[in-house]
């Protein structure tokens, strides 16, 4: 949390000096802004990062390589499980948004709605509405009907922290990502990140974090949905 937050902290001071107020900084949409405060979450579970924080509480000793080593080796497992979360929640968040208030009549039947989204994810359920406040946002948040920016965002930030992986303390890399923060929400994010990273955002970056194997995923596959299967299922654009 103090990672992430303070990634949005990074983004409001280094992003100040737009030319016009409502592009500085965090001004941006969820779905881009989150890319600033995510990445920089990557920095605690490196090794060389975390070994400085972190002291046995009676030798005040660092933790042993082997240690990092296998701490660095259990991050994958159930990590999909996050992902899976993640998605619950931005179909719930999306699915609030399309009925009526007619509609939303019983809350068990909105969840076994989420449910059906995703027949494999069987343990991993969208959070209960009682502290779920982001689809009740202000409109001027945007995060209501846009809870689905944080899991774009991860697949942003998975693929932007790639060059720091063998190197987090990459100085070339450092200063373009730095430049990424200063230029706030003043260009199409699109243009801002290509700036960055020299090409265009890689899903397999996000995939590859969480320990799914290339060999099964079909990137064409993912987030394409028929005309049918809207109007069927009465799916959310760009969550199919």
């Amino acid at each position: 949390t103090l990672y992430h937050e303070g990634g949005h902290v990074l983004h409001g001071l280094l992003g100040a000096n737009t030319k016009y107020k409502s592009m500085a900084g965090t001004a941006g949409t969820p779905d881009f802004t989150e890319l600033q405060s995510q990445v920089q979450e990557n920095w605690i579970g490196q090794p060389a990062t975390a070994k400085l924080l972190m002291k046995h509480y009676q030798t005040g000793e660092a933790p042993s390589d082997e240690l990092m080593e296998r701490w660095v080796a259990s991050r994958n497992f159930l990590a999909s499980s996050d992902l899976l979360m993640a998605t619950q929640n931005a179909w719930m968040d999306m699915m609030i948004h399309q009925k009526t208030p007619e509609e939303l009549t019983s809350l068990e039947e909105l969840f076994e709605e989420s449910k059906q989204v995703n027949p494999y994810a069987a343990h991993v359920r969208a959070y209960p509405l009682n502290w779920f406040s982001h689809p009740f946002s202000s409109p001027l948040s945007q995060y209501a009907a846009g809870y689905y920016g944080y899991t774009w965002s991860q697949a942003l930030d998975s693929d932007a922290f790639k060059p720091f992986e063998n190197d987090p303390y990459n100085p070339e890399m450092a200063a373009k990502l730095k430049k990424l923060y200063q230029q706030g929400s003043s260009l199409p994010y699109d243009e801002i990140y290509r700036e960055y990273r020299g090409k265009d955002m890689e899903l397999g970056a996000m995939f590859e974090r969480v320990g799914i194997p290339d060999k099964d995923i079909d990137l064409e596959e993912i987030g394409m949905a028929s005309d049918a299967e809207f109007e069927d299922k009465k799916l959310a654009p760009g969550l199919g």
